[in-house]
């Protein structure tokens, strides 16, 4: 049988392997309790949803800039087949 101190953070990750490390004696319920009460509370964290599933007062996110790769612009290839001989066109008719 494994003692109480075996890698006891890995059975705080889920509460499933709390119960399971409770119920095979590697973790007390001592020190489990130790260990939630050292927790922070998170509880100005929550979101909120609608009946919608859709956030409610979602956070504002700055958004990050991105670098942008230097020299000029490389054109954008947007040409479409003219002559009306695309070969894909069967398969959206």
């Amino acid at each position: 049988m494994a003692t109480a101190t075996a890698a006891p953070e890995n059975f705080y990750l889920d509460a499933r392997l709390q119960e399971k490390a409770l119920r095979d004696s590697k973790l007390s319920q001592a020190e489990l309790d130790a260990f939630t009460k050292t927790l922070p509370d998170v509880a100005n964290n929550i979101q909120e949803f609608d009946g919608d599933g859709n956030p409610v007062n979602p956070p504002m996110r700055q958004l990050k800039i991105l670098p942008m790769k230097p020299g000029e612009i490389e054109p954008t290839n947007i040409a479409q087949p003219t002559d009306g001989d695309d070969p894909m066109v069967e398969g959206w008719e």
